[in-house]
C-alpha cells in the first residue's frame, strides 16, 4: 500500500449519506492522517462486486440489507471468492446481524437515535486499524519505498517536461551543466578503477536523447533532485506556501532520501508492552521511528508530490 487510501461503501441510501457530508467526515479523517482518500459509493452489489474485479480496496463498508436479490451473506461470500484482504464492515438497522466471527469481517447494530454517529465512529475505528498494520517495519519500508520510487517518476516528469519539451537556450545551458556533473562522477569513479586505461569515453555523451539521459540509472534521485532546484529557481516557483524555508535540494535530501535510507537499515525490536518500535542510527545515535514520526513522515512525501504536480503544471 502506498499513500493512496481506497474506501468502498456499499448502501442504498447513499445520497442521504452525502446530505448530511459523512462521506466529507470520513475523507478529511484520511487525510488528516496523510493518506490521499478515494471514496467510492455505490447503491447497489452488483455495481460495488464489478469494482471489487479491477480494483484494490483498503477498508470497505456495507449495508448488509442492501438488496432484496442479494442478502449481506451473499456479497460476504463474494469477498471471500475474490480473495479480498482488507477490513470490511457490515451494518445495519433493520435486523439483528449474524453472531458470527469471521476474519477481517466485523458487524455493527446500529441504534435508531444514534445510528450516524455510531456508524462513524465504526468506520473509524476500522479506518485507524488499517492505518495501525501500516506501521510495522516491512509496510513502512514498502510505502516509503513506492513513494520515493513514485517522487522519483515525478522529477522525471518535470525534467522532461522543462528540459525536452519546453526547451530553450536556457534550459539546454542548465542541461549541460547536468551532464558534465555526471562525466565529471563517472570519470572520477574510472580512475579509481584498475580496469582503467584513460582513454574511455563517458556513455552518457553518446546518449543522443536528453530523455534517455533523464530516464538512466545514473540520474539518481540526488542529480534528479538538483536538477529540480535549478527549474525552481529559473522559473521562480516559490516554496514558500509549502514551508520549506531552503532550497529544495537540501530538504529533499534531508527529508526524503535520508529518510529512504534510514529505513532501508532500520531494525524492529518488541518493547515489554508488547509495542513495537522502529530503530535505526545516525551519527551513532539510535532514532525510534514512532508513531508521530511515521505520520510526519507521510506529510512529508505528500507536501514533495503536491509540489511536484504543481510545478509540472506550472511549467505547461
Amino acid at each position: 500500500m502506498g499513500l493512496l487510501y481506497n474506501i468502498l461503501w456499499v448502501d442504498d441510501r447513499i445520497d442521504e449519506y452525502k446530505m448530511l457530508e459523512i462521506d466529507r467526515e470520513i475523507e478529511s479523517y484520511v487525510r488528516e492522517l496523510f493518506f490521499e482518500p478515494h471514496l467510492y459509493m455505490y447503491e447497489n452489489v452488483e455495481d460495488a462486486e464489478k469494482d471489487l474485479k479491477s480494483r484494490r480496496y483498503d477498508v470497505i463498508f456495507s449495508d448488509f440489507n442492501i438488496s432484496e436479490n442479494k442478502s449481506g451473506e451473499d456479497f460476504i461470500n463474494y469477498i471471500r471468492k475474490q480473495n479480498v484482504n482488507t477490513e470490511v464492515l457490515f451494518y445495519s438497522a433493520k435486523q439483528d446481524l449474524p453472531i458470527i466471527s469471521l476474519d477481517r469481517i466485523s458487524f455493527l447494530n446500529l441504534k435508531r437515535d444514534a445510528s450516524y454517529d455510531e456508524l462513524k465512529k465504526k468506520m473509524i475505528s476500522l479506518i485507524d486499524l488499517t492505518i495501525e498494520k501500516l506501521n510495522d517495519l516491512t509496510s513502512l519500508r514498502g510505502l516509503v519505498m513506492a513513494e520515493t520510487s513514485e517522487l522519483d517518476k515525478n522529477m522525471e516528469d518535470v525534467c522532461y517536461r522543462y528540459f525536452v519539451q519546453n526547451k530553450t537556450d536556457i534550459s539546454d545551458h542548465i542541461f549541460e551543466e547536468v551532464i558534465k556533473s555526471l562525466e565529471k562522477d563517472y570519470l572520477n569513479k574510472l580512475e579509481k578503477s584498475n580496469n582503467c586505461d584513460k582513454k574511455c569515453s563517458h556513455k552518457i555523451r553518446k546518449l543522443i536523447y536528453k530523455e534517455n539521459i533523464i530516464t538512466n540509472i545514473a540520474f539518481d534521485s540526488s542529480r534528479k533532485a538538483r536538477s529540480v532546484k535549478k527549474i525552481i529557481k529559473e522559473t521562480n516557483f516559490s516554496l514558500d506556501n509549502y514551508g520549506i524555508n531552503e532550497d529544495f535540494y537540501e530538504a529533499y535530501l534531508k527529508e526524503i532520501i535520508e529518510t529512504r535510507n534510514l529505513l532501508a537499515h532500520s531494525y524492529s525490536i518488541i518493547k515489554d508492552s508488547g509495542e513495537e518500535n522502529l530503530i535505526s542510527k545516525k551519527d551513532g545515535k539510535e532514532i525510534v521511528f514512532d508513531k508521530d514520526i511515521i505520520k510526519n513522515i507521510r506529510k512529508r512525501i505528500l507536501l514533495y508530490k503536491n509540489i511536484l504536480r504543481d510545478l509540472y503544471n506550472k511549467l505547461s
